[in-house]
């Protein structure tokens, strides 16, 4: 499958899961990939490696999506690997706190609120002027990434991040051109 040759893409937080499993799966389809990733160097090497060993192109950028400039930055380093042109933004990078209400902190609050809604907002923005007309841009909410890993009672097991990366693929390509600023959930019918 090829239906993504010749394009360019983004995962952030890409080094492990979820954000793993798209990267691959975007690979297989035919897609560039920078592999973003904040602290899994190790982790991300291995899946460029990988998707290098199969034939595709990869590279990997490091940035700390927690700090302020940290969407500033990752859009600057992928501007300096992809040029002018980025096709497809996933937006994957983010990070939950298993904690009640009267247990978060300001400093919990503010980790959340940077890396799962600051973060994603500021580097759409960052790099609006790459992305050309027909680019695909897919955010996954960490409260959603729930609905894929502690859903799929219809189905009666868990999600497996390969399933929920062949989501991501097929919304990334022209088939689902015409499903836009939409939220749509991906767990297995555990919502009938």
């Amino acid at each position: 499958m090829d239906h993504l040759s010749g394009r360019t893409a983004l995962v952030t937080g890409a080094s492990r899961g979820i954000g793993r499993a798209t990267a691959l799966a975007l690979t297989q389809a035919g897609a560039q990939v920078i592999v973003h990733y904040s602290r899994g160097e190790k982790e991300a090497t291995a899946v460029v490696t990988d998707i290098r060993n199969a034939g595709g192109k990869a590279e990997k950028v490091a940035a700390d999506l927690r700090a302020a400039d940290g969407p500033h930055r990752l859009a600057e380093q992928v501007r300096a690997v992809i040029g002018g042109r980025l096709d497809i933004l996933v937006a994957n990078a983010g990070i939950s706190k298993s904690a009640s209400i009267a247990e978060t902190t300001v400093e919990d609050f503010d980790a959340l609120f940077a890396v799962n809604v600051r973060a994603p907002y500021f580097l759409e923005q960052q790099l609006l002027p790459v992305m050309c007309k027909g680019s695909s841009v897919i955010l996954l909410s960490p409260l959603a990434g729930r609905d894929f890993t502690l859903g799929m009672q219809a189905l009666k097991r868990l999600a497996t991040p390969e399933e929920i990366a062949a989501a991501i693929t097929f919304l990334a390509s022209d088939q689902a051109q015409w499903i836009t600023g939409d939220t749509l959930r991906v767990d297995g019918g555990s919502k009938l």
